[in-house]
């Protein structure tokens, strides 16, 4: 998706990140993570299953995965629980991925870019390297809903109150502002389970 649609945001991670102490390696061969709203609910297994396929890549290289999509970030989380807690299901999932050459341990980490800039970087740091500070410009966010909800699973921020990218705003010296439907959702997960209306209210 991101190298397909959105290149402009794959080159900007690409040559700022060495800088906050990243070293980033492509991985050959990573296919869709796939889509968590209209795989996974038709078909957990598969869903499961290439996800599990896509982070055993990165564990066979020893790496952690640093994502620019949100889905991606939120499809390993809960499958790596399910898959942490449950022998049978892993089993499974490694009964499919042996024939292809591959095993997943659940040993790596998968990480957004917000949170990794937020917490593993860290707000002080980016400061430090800003040259050109943005001030003066008005900057309105949107974490969205995939890196924030539900807070058990990804413990990042506060999904009724984000604040992080707002403060991430404010280290590269721009103003981060308020708005209505800053928490605003598309509602997809009700449109393709087949709940229309609360679908709609989203």
């Amino acid at each position: 998706m991101i190298p397909t649609k959105l290149p402009h945001i794959e080159y900007v991670a690409q040559i700022t990140c060495p800088g906050w102490g990243a070293e980033l390696i492509n991985l050959d061969g990573f296919t869709c993570c796939p889509d968590p709203v209209g795989v996974g609910p038709v078909d957990p297994f598969t869903w499961s299953t290439i996800a599990a396929r896509n982070v055993s890549l990165a564990e066979e290289q020893d790496l952690d995965i640093l994502t620019l999509m949100q889905r991606l970030r939120l499809h390993p989380a809960p499958r790596r629980l399910r898959l942490a807690g449950s022998v049978e299901l892993r089993d499974r999932v490694n009964g499919i991925l042996t024939q292809v050459g591959h095993t997943y341990r659940g040993t790596h980490q998968v990480k957004h870019f917000l949170p990794w800039l937020a917490q593993d970087v860290g707000l002080e740091a980016i400061r430090g390297i800003v040259e050109r500070p943005l001030a003066g410009l008005r900057v309105a966010t949107h974490t969205g809903c995939h890196l924030l909800s539900p807070y058990y699973l990804h413990g990042f921020d506060n999904s009724e109150e984000p604040v992080v990218f707002d403060a991430l705003i404010e280290a590269l010296g721009a103003m981060p502002v308020d708005y209505s439907t800053k928490t605003g959702c598309c509602g997809i997960g009700f449109a393709v389970s087949g709940q229309p209306d609360p679908s709609a209210r989203f």
